[in-house]
């Protein structure tokens, strides 16, 4: 038996955001797996905040040529001392990083003399600013007793630096092929 659905049926379903997506049309933020994460960062690195100011602008950038404008979403920036990179490199011992994004559900935030590992992507908004991946889940601030907690989320139990580090670098590196 041959079973024919309208178009109407097929176009009344409605669309599935892949699990790990970031809900930008919906103005959420989903959290997503650990793997994208590393993947999508341009620069992942472990350091100490020196300093937390504001941006200013008015909103869009309109002073930019045509191919180059922006609505910017952050309102403030981060400057992080570099102790260590885990991934890609930085252009100096310190990065920027623009963050404060008024999507629903964003709860970025990074504090003056704190360390931290972030995920960071340059989305060359700023000059040589970077934003976190992935919202605040791009975003572990390292506690007193020197373990790793995700900024915001408490579904991720916290662990010791060095083994954030580990796992960092294991999603890092190229399946083996072939068999044994």
């Amino acid at each position: 038996m041959l079973l024919i659905l309208g178009s109407a049926q097929l176009a009344a379903a409605p669309e599935q955001v892949p699990r790990g997506a970031i809900g930008y049309g919906a103005g959420k933020v989903v959290k997503p797996e650990f793997k994208d994460l590393v993947r999508w960062a341009d620069l992942i690195v472990k350091g100490r905040v020196v300093e937390v100011g504001a941006i200013p602008h008015p909103g869009p950038s309109r002073n930019q040529p045509r191919s180059r404008r922006y609505t910017y979403w952050e309102s403030s920036y981060a400057v992080l001392q570099i102790d260590e990179s885990i991934k890609g490199k930085a252009s100096s011992s310190k990065v920027k990083i623009a963050f404060k994004s008024d999507m629903e559900g964003d709860l970025t935030n990074y504090q003056a003399g704190k360390f931290y590992v972030v995920f960071l992507l340059n989305p060359k908004k700023f000059a040589e600013a970077y934003t976190t991946a992935a919202f605040h889940y791009g975003e572990y601030r390292i506690n007193d007793q020197g373990k790793a907690e995700r900024v915001n989320d408490p579904s991720e139990i916290s662990k010791p630096v060095p083994v954030l580090i580990e796992t960092i670098r294991k999603s890092l590196e190229k399946p083996k092929s072939g068999g044994p």
